[in-house]
This record gives C-alpha cells, sequence and structure tokens, in this order.
C-alpha cells in the first residue's frame, strides 16, 4: 500500500473540501542559506476543532502523521499517532478521552541527517467517539507508534508492517477522518523552514487563507494588525524544522560507550580506554543518525577529551601514569603515528596535531549536549572518504601500545 493510495482511501471519506497552506517560519531569517548536510524534523504545533462542547463530553481528536524518506540506505516510513490517549501514562486514574489538550510543539520526526531523495510527509486529521472501545484503539495506535523524535526506532519495520492494519481501522465508519494530505515537503533537496498549515473549511466552502499567519507557534489570522486565534475551522499546525546540528548526541547509542571510556580512564586502566574509544569511533561512523562531517568532528571531539582527561589525571599527585597510559598521551600517539605511518605520515601526524591542539582548548570542561552542539555547529560538508581513512588510520596507529 503506496502513501498515494493511503491518501486517496482516507481523503475520499472527507465530506468536506480541505486545504493546506505553507506559512513562513517568523523565527527563521527569510534569507538563510541551508547547510551543506543537515537534519530536518517535524513538530505537532497545534491541533483545533471547532466544536469545544463536543470535544469535550462526546468526541476525541488525533493526528496520523507519516514521514518517508531515504534512511540508513533504504526507503522508510516513520508514522506517529498523537491523541489525549497520549496521557494516560502521565495521568493515572484519570480518563484520558474526557480531556481537552493542546498538544503544543510536539516533536514526531526527527532530528534525522537527509541523505538525498524527496522528503514526503503524510499529515490525517482524525476524530472519534469518547467510547471506551474506541479511545482504546487510539491508545494501541499510540503504543504502537508513539516513539516520537530521536534516532529511528529499530522496529522500524514492524511498524510498516503493522500500518495497513493501522490504516485500514482509520478508514472504518467509527473513526472520522476530517482531512488528510500528502506532499513532499523537500523535493531532492533538505527540507526548509516553514509551517504547514492543514485546514477543514466548512461544507463545500473553501478557507479564507489570505491573513493567516504563524505567531508564537500558533496559527492566527492577522486582523488590525494584531494576531486572532483561529477558531473557525478544524485545522492542525505542522512544522518543518531544518538545523545544521542535532540537540540529542547524548541520546544516541555510541554515547554510552563513551562514558564507559571515561570511566576507564578514571579508573587508570587507559589501554582499555582507549580500545574502547576505536570501538566507539566506529559506532559512530556507522551510525544512520549522524551526517558525514559530524561523524568525522564527533570522533576528534571525543579522541580529544580523552587526551584532556589523561592530562588532567596525570597531574593528580595520588594518580599513577602508568608506561601505557605515558604512550597514550597527545605525545606518545603523536610519535606512534609518525613511526609506522609510511609514506603517509605526514598527514596523518597533522590529523593527530589537529585532535592533540582541540584536547587542550577542552581542557578538563564537561563534554555535555550543550557543548557538542557548539562544537560541532561548524562541521558541515568538508568529509570525504579520504578523511575517514585518514582519521581512522592515526586513531589505529597511535593507540597500539608497545
Amino acid at each position: 500500500m503506496s502513501l498515494h493510495d493511503i491518501v486517496d482511501a482516507l481523503a475520499r471519506r472527507a465530506a468536506v473540501r480541505d486545504q493546506a497552506v505553507q506559512l513562513s517560519d517568523p523565527e527563521s531569517a527569510a534569507d538563510a542559506a541551508l547547510p551543506a548536510e543537515g537534519y530536518f524534523s517535524v513538530r505537532l504545533s497545534e491541533m483545533r476543532l471547532t466544536d469545544e462542547r463536543r470535544w469535550l463530553n462526546e468526541i476525541t481528536p488525533a493526528v496520523f502523521v507519516i514521514g518517508e524518506y531515504d534512511y540508513n540506505g533504504t526507503r522508510v516510513r516513520k508514522p506517529c499517532f498523537v491523541s489525549n490517549e497520549l496521557l494516560g501514562s502521565f495521568a493515572p486514574g484519570i480518563d484520558p478521552g474526557k480531556l481537552r489538550v493542546n498538544f503544543a510543539n510536539t516533536l514526531l520526526i526527527g532530528p534525522t541527517p537527509y541523505a538525498g531523495g524527496d522528503v514526503e510527509l503524510f499529515v490525517g486529521l482524525f476524530q472519534t467517539a469518547t467510547e471506551e472501545r474506541l479511545t482504546a484503539m487510539f491508545g494501541m495506535f499510540e503504543k504502537l507508534f508513539g516513539k516520537f523524535g530521536g534516532p529511528v526506532a529499530a522496529g522500524i519495520a514492524l511498524a510498516n508492517e503493522l500500518l495497513p492494519g493501522v490504516l485500514k481501522c482509520l478508514g472504518t465508519s467509527d473513526i472520522r477522518c476530517l482531512l488528510a494530505d500528502r506532499r513532499p515537503i523537500g523535493e531532492q533537496s533538505l527540507p526548509t523552514n516553514f509551517y504547514l498549515a492543514y485546514l477543514r473549511g466548512e461544507r463545500g466552502r473553501t478557507v479564507d487563507t489570505a491573513t493567516l499567519r504563524v505567531h508564537d507557534r500558533q496559527l492566527v489570522r492577522m486582523a488590525g494588525g494584531a494576531p486572532v486565534p483561529v477558531e473557525d475551522v478544524d485545522f492542525c499546525l505542522i512544522q518543518i524544522q531544518c538545523r545544521p546540528t542535532r540537540n540529542d548526541y547524548t541520546s544516541l547509542p555510541f554515547h554510552k560507550l563513551w562514558l564507559e571510556v571515561m570511566r576507564q580512564t578514571g579508573a587508570n586502566n587507559h589501554p582499555a580506554a582507549q580500545a574502547g574509544m576505536l570501538e566507539c569511533a566506529q559506532q559512530i561512523l556507522v551510525s544512520p543518525d549522524l551526517t558525514e562531517s559530524h561523524k568525522l568532528a564527533l570522533i576528534g571531539l571525543y579522541q580529544a577529551k580523552l587526551l584532556a582527561t589523561r592530562t588532567a589525571l596525570a597531574g593528580i599527585g595520588d594518580v599513577a601514569v602508568t608506561r601505557a597510559g605515558t604512550q597514550l598521551t597527545g605525545t606518545g600517539m603523536r610519535q606512534r603515528v609518525k613511526d609506522a605511518g609510511g609514506f603517509n605520515a605526514g598527514k596523518l601526524v597533522e590529523k593527530m596535531d589537529d585532535i592533540t591542539r582541540l584536547s587542550v582548548e577542552l581542557g578538563d570542561g564537561d563534554l555535555e549536549e550543550e557543548a557538542l552542539g557548539r562544537l560541532l555547529a561548524g562541521a558541515s560538508g568538508g568529509a570525504s572518504a579520504r578523511d575517514t581513512q585518514a582519521l581512522l588510520q592515526t586513531l589505529t596507529l597511535g593507540s597500539i601500545a608497545q
């Protein structure tokens, strides 16, 4: 079942005309250049039904989003489902179906690196009666697809298998499709920063979109120069973001190994720590959640921080520096690279010198999320297979303690 077939099947159920209008992001500079490499994400900024009395007592709204894009060498579909049932785990004992909730700025997809091809988005706005079996069905959907932004889940293949069945449920008479739309948000390119407002007008009428704007991440109409909330149509507001960096490096799988490397270093077990660093570098290189430039930059940062920590520990009187530990300082690693680098030694030594200089800059400060984002902000669009090979060769040669 293709996304095109899904939209056709669901859109035919809508009894009124729906629209999707692209709106500029007021927080993004109009002339901002796209990075050579970057990460895109999709957020649900707002969803609203006009009949608030029925919303509270009789109906439950939901938004179903499917992103389709290239990831880890293949085409994937990332489904996300948002309804009041999401609150069940946060408010035990309260019937989520009876709550009127505004899901503001909810991360659905990403951040994920753009890997080529089209980035396509399906958005459906649904409602169902607040009957136990129907709201339980929404709860089941959220358990299946409720893992929102961050690295693409390992269970993406299972999600794809279940997707046709879920969409069939969403197409039943018990669950009303208010609007459905599929469109590319990046045509053979990295998506830009903008909003998509999906609007369901009254029967047979087109929504007036001329004065629609986004203000404080909410859909408004401008009246007399002032923003006025949109309350006369059913709608959902989706935000598309493009950023040169992620904001969740420390949540990626290889960071756990990096923390173990630092623990081994603190225990003065430098050879084991350096071996762990090489394994960490391999995990980073095969990670589909990083751009190529960030892979190399992050490996360099981790190795530099490791050297900075060893230097700091060597200055503490009650910490013994073993022979292997001395060899695994920046100076010791540089000498080994020089001795074993052969005809390519000059270039490899340069890379080791860059890492050593960075270790001095890092000092004893913490390498936490904010620092990682700041340090990686300038690394974009310069990576190559030759750079990758040289960096790995440098770290491997420098890590062999004799």
